[in-house]
């Protein structure tokens, strides 16, 4: 996972520029980093507004985050995801 703040690059290549004042979060698969094409993260999964992430607390921490719908691998549990807003606190 990535936080992407205003000015950062992002994006499977670092090649795009977050031009919003809003933050990104991107989740990659470490499973496959510095593989083929992919780099140091591995491959990213799925990028979303971290607002949407965070307006959807009660439902991300009782279900967990499914990144994409048919690759198990990419579910985020809900602990993990407890984990995950425990820590984005700080840097907001």
């Amino acid at each position: 996972m990535k936080i992407i703040r205003s000015g950062e690059s992002y994006g499977r290549t670092g090649s795009l520029i977050n031009k919003d004042k809003d933050r990104l979060v991107e989740f990659y698969d470490m499973t496959s980093a510095n593989r083929g094409d992919f780099g140091e993260f591995g491959q990213m999964v799925s990028r979303y507004n971290l607002q949407t992430i965070m307006e959807a607390y009660d439902s991300i921490i009782r279900n967990g985050l499914n990144l994409h719908g048919d690759t198990p691998a990419w579910k985020v549990s809900p602990a993990q995801m407890k984990y995950f807003y425990d820590h984005i606190i700080e840097i907001m």
